[in-house]
């Protein structure tokens, strides 16, 4: 009897543990990328309209390579609210020559970046919130020529980067980017200059 009820005991854990390794399995697969269809044969995501980001497929969590955003002449992108579900990049986020986008707004779940931040030439762009939730990058923060930008609290939970380029913001103020440097660690190069004040200029 006893023997049996040593059976019956090594059998419950048993069907316990595989439950259990069952359960962790589903959700290591609910944590997996899911990556959108590329525009290209190098695996870029590219939003050249509105109409592009405003049908973007949401069944997917993570690009590629790059993705980029505005680039084309006279491009109207304004809104990237369809791109919430974007957790990863594996390449760059690319931001270039919007003149319709005051915000980021539809980013905030990405949370890793395997290349650049990039974001230049941006007309109306005042502000960096939605990237709050990005802890890593693997190598460049690059901000040039944005003439609206005021505002990149968004950037300071980024543990680090290999370099800075803070250039051409005219507005952008000098406590901004001292208040950047304190949370953001700069492993090699910084450049920073011409921006609202020459106060925190780099040397």
């Amino acid at each position: 009897m006893k023997n049996n009820s040593y059976l019956v005991l090594l059998s419950c854990i048993f069907i316990l543990a595989c439950t259990h390794e069952n359960e962790d399995s589903k959700d290591l697969e609910s944590d997996k990328y899911i990556y959108c269809d590329s525009d290209d044969s190098s695996g870029n995501v590219i939003i050249g309209t509105q109409e592009k980001a405003t049908s973007f497929n949401q069944n997917c969590n993570a690009i590629t390579l790059n993705l980029i955003i505005g680039e084309i002449a006279n491009n109207d992108v304004s809104s990237l609210e369809k791109l919430s579900n974007i957790i990863f990049i594996q390449g760059t986020l690319d931001i270039n020559s919007t003149t319709n986008l005051t915000s980021l707004k539809g980013l905030e779940n990405l949370k890793e970046i395997g290349v650049d931040i990039s974001l230049l030439n941006n007309v109306k762009l005042n502000n960096l919130e939605a990237l709050s939730n990005v802890t890593n990058i693997g190598e460049s923060l690059i901000l040039e020529s944005n003439a609206s930008l005021n505002n990149i609290a968004g950037l300071m939970n980024i543990s680090q980067a290999l370099s800075l380029n803070i250039i051409n913001n005219q507005i952008l103020p000098c406590t901004e980017i001292t208040n950047l440097l304190t949370h953001v660690q700069i492993k090699n190069k910084k450049i920073i200059n011409n921006n609202q004040s020459d106060s925190c200029n780099s040397e």
